[in-house]
């Protein structure tokens, strides 16, 4: 959504009909969905086929809320239907990221608050961005970046804080791996056990999972080795039930 060129009363109006307008052909097409399977499921049911009685009654239930005009991201629904209406395609049921562009002459943190308020909910976030500020932010050397973001009073990019607000969306965190040569990240569900994000590395790291070192990178970054930080107790043996931490640093002990 581009907002240059409106006035700040009007902006969050516009945007808002913007928004309702395209949940509303998400949730006609979702309707459209799950009207075909319900059709399908009847017409097995004259043909005499048996029917699978959780699927028809989990159908009912989303046709019901899509009836009501509401997205299936806010209906409530358990692991079990979940996995059931994976294969659905439906469009609705998914997290919703908005992102406004704002022009530089509107104020940035009075437009986000109003805006939040407005058009944010559990299961859609809301990112204001300057894209031509940002644009200009990446032209820029590593060193010269950090000194014009803490001179503008920026904490961080545009661009890092879209990516961090759809990994939160989708429930994904980052850990990472540190080699000699590489440092690599890997993206695991939040809540995940140590010895299941090991797996995500390799199947042999998760059957022959002993222990792990962990480490915050940001403590990892001050100290600027594992050793350091290993001397100053920051790295720390953690089993198989320690829940990974965004961010966290870790190197799995095996044996297969």
């Amino acid at each position: 959504f581009l907002l240059e060129g409106i006035g700040e009363d009007d902006i969050l109006e516009s945007i808002k009909g913007d928004i309702d307008d395209f949940e509303s052909e998400l949730i006609l097409s979702d309707m459209q969905t799950v009207e075909n399977r319900l059709e399908r499921l009847a017409g097995n049911k004259k043909r005499g086929t048996k029917t699978d009685p959780v699927e028809l009654k989990l159908l009912e239930k989303l046709q019901q809320t899509l009836e009501n005009e509401s997205a299936l991201r806010n209906l409530q629904i358990d692991s079990q239907e979940t996995k059931m209406i994976r294969s659905f395609g439906l469009l609705s049921q998914k997290p919703l990221m908005v992102i406004l562009n704002r022009s530089e002459d509107q104020d940035a943190e009075l437009f986000n608050n109003a805006a939040l308020t407005v058009l944010e909910n559990a299961n859609r976030k809301l990112v204001v961005v300057d894209a031509r500020l940002d644009a200009e932010i990446a032209t820029l050397e590593e060193e010269d970046r950090v000194m014009f973001l803490e001179e503008m009073g920026i904490d961080r990019p545009a661009a890092d804080i879209v990516m961090q607000t759809g990994y939160a969306l989708l429930g994904l965190i980052s850990f990472f791996t540190v080699g000699d040569d590489e440092v690599r990240a890997w993206s695991i569900p939040s809540g995940t056990p140590a010895v299941e994000a090991a797996g995500t590395i390799h199947s042999d790291l998760q059957r022959g999972f002993i222990r792990a070192e962990v480490v915050s990178s940001e403590d990892l970054l001050r100290e600027g080795s594992l050793s350091g930080c290993r001397d100053k107790g920051l790295l720390r043996l953690e089993g198989k039930t320690y829940v990974v931490q965004d961010g966290d640093v870790m190197h799995v002990r095996f044996a297969v």
